[in-house]
C-alpha cells in the first residue's frame, strides 16, 4: 500500500511466489482491519459524536457539526465479468470510498464498495451512513441550541458537505446559484472552511499510500480491504505520531497556506463525486441551513475576517 508496487514485483522482492502473495495480502489486510478498526475507527456512539462536535466548534468555529463528509472514486482495473458496473463518469473504472472526517483529519466513519457507475445521489442513499441514520441504527445527538446563544431554539447536529450531496436535516451543503446575498456567501465560506478537513484527509491518505496513484489490480473484495486498511492506518498514524508540521493546510485570520500534501502531483488522484444536480429538499432542511447562516453572521458566531474574505471574492 505504501509503495503501490504490483503483486508480481512484491513477489520478486521478497522471493515469494505470486500464488502465495495473492493469498497473503488479503490475510494481512484482514489482520490490520480486525486489529485497528475497533480502536481507531470504532462504531460511532453518542459520546463519540458529541466529542467530534466539540472538536469542530473549538477548531473550526462551527457548532453542532459532527464532521465533513465526502466521497472519492478509487481507480481499479476492470474487474472480470463486471460489465460497466464500475465504469464512472470520468471514463475509468472505480470503487467509491465515502468517509466522514473529524476536525483533526481522522476518519470517523468509512463506507466502501459502491460501484463507480452509480449516480452520486444513489451512492450516498445506499451508504451505510445514510441507511443507518434513516433506520435509526446510527444515533446522532439530539438537536441542541448553539453554545453561548441566548436563543433557546434547538438545531440538529449535521455533517457538512459539497454539492454532490443532498440537503437534508443532517447534511448541510452550500447555497447554489449566482445571485447570493452576503449572508449566504458568508455561510458558504464558513461551510467550505469546515469542509477543508475532509479534503486534507483524502489528500494525506493518497500521499502516504501510493497504491492510490495508479489503478489497483485486484478483485473488488480485495480492493475494499485495501481501502479499509489504508483508512485504519491513516488514523493509527495520526493517533500515535500526530501530523507532520506543514502537512495540512494552515490558516491564520483567513489566510490559508496550502499543506505539503498538495505538492505531491499524484495526491489528487482520488476523484470527487459528481454534483448531484438536484435542488429538491424539505422545508425543514432549508430552515436548518438558514439557522446556521444566521449564526455565522451573528455577533456570537461571526469571524473577524469573514466579511473581508467574501468581499474579496466578489471583486
Amino acid at each position: 500500500m505504501a509503495t503501490g508496487n504490483s503483486q508480481v514485483s512484491l513477489g520478486f522482492r521478497y522471493r515469494v511466489s505470486p500464488a502465495a502473495i495473492c493469498k497473503l495480502i488479503p490475510e494481512v489486510l484482514d489482520a490490520i482491519c480486525n486489529t485497528l478498526q475497533p480502536i481507531h475507527i470504532p462504531t460511532p456512539t453518542l459520546d463519540h459524536w458529541r466529542l467530534k462536535a466539540d472538536e469542530f466548534l473549538k477548531i473550526w468555529n462551527l457548532p453542532n457539526c459532527l464532521g465533513a463528509i465526502d466521497g472519492k472514486h478509487v481507480r481499479v482495473h476492470c474487474p472480470a465479468h463486471s460489465g460497466s458496473n464500475y465504469y464512472n463518469y470520468k471514463k475509468y473504472f472505480s470503487i467509491v470510498l465515502m468517509a466522514v472526517a473529524d476536525a483533526k483529519y481522522r476518519f470517523s466513519f468509512v463506507d466502501v464498495g459502491a460501484f463507480g457507475s452509480e449516480g452520486d445521489s444513489t451512492i450516498f442513499a445506499k451508504s451505510s451512513l445514510a441507511k443507518g441514520i434513516d433506520n435509526g441504527t446510527i444515533t446522532l445527538p439530539p438537536p441542541a441550541s448553539f453554545p453561548g446563544s441566548h436563543i433557546t431554539r434547538t438545531v440538529p447536529h449535521v455533517f457538512v458537505a459539497d454539492d454532490a450531496f443532498p440537503l437534508k436535516p443532517y447534511i448541510m451543503k452550500p447555497f447554489g446559484g449566482g445571485q447570493l446575498t452576503t449572508e449566504q456567501l458568508i455561510f458558504n465560506y464558513r461551510l467550505s472552511r469546515a469542509r477543508r478537513v475532509v479534503e486534507n484527509s483524502f489528500g494525506i491518505l493518497a500521499a502516504k499510500f501510493r497504491i492510490f496513484h495508479t489503478p489497483i489490480h485486484a478483485r473488488p473484495e480485495v480492493v475494499d480491504k485495501i481501502i479499509w486498511a489504508a483508512c485504519c492506518l491513516h488514523n493509527f498514524l495520526i493517533d500515535h505520531q500526530g501530523l507532520e508540521a506543514g502537512l495540512t493546510d494552515s490558516e491564520v485570520n483567513g489566510l490559508v497556506t496550502p499543506g505539503e500534501w498538495r505538492n505531491d502531483t499524484q495526491s489528487g488522484t482520488l476523484r470527487s463525486l459528481r454534483r448531484a444536480g438536484s435542488n429538491n429538499y424539505s422545508q425543514d432542511s432549508k430552515e436548518i441551513r438558514n439557522e446556521f447562516m444566521r449564526f455565522c453572521v451573528s455577533e456570537l458566531g461571526s469571524l473577524s475576517w469573514q466579511l473581508q474574505h467574501v468581499n474579496k471574492g466578489k471583486t
